[in-house]
């Protein structure tokens, strides 16, 4: 049979646990919401650079602002740009 005090002392190092334990999941939360936080702007900017590059290939060459060479005559570096020559 335990005396009061040992029921006493068990419940009070019964409580120490608790709070140790409860000091433990506050920190592994924090340090998840961190990690969430981290993986949110990282999945923004994926996203942002995957649209910039989507968004570029929507783009199109307009022919109309390409000059027509005179037969004979070598293309211009834009208008080769343009069509995708390279140099």
């Amino acid at each position: 049979m335990w005396t009061g005090r040992q029921a006493f002392e068990r419940i009070e190092k019964a409580i120490m646990n608790l709070h140790r334990q409860e000091t433990e999941l506050d920190s592994a939360l924090a340090s998840a919401t961190a990690e969430a936080e981290r993986l949110r702007k990282e999945r923004n900017a994926a996203f942002g650079n995957w649209h910039a590059l989507n968004s570029m290939k929507s783009l199109r060459t307009d022919w109309s602002k390409i000059s027509t060479p005179v037969k004979g005559e070598p293309l211009s570096f834009w208008s080769r740009d343009a069509i995708g020559l390279k140099s």
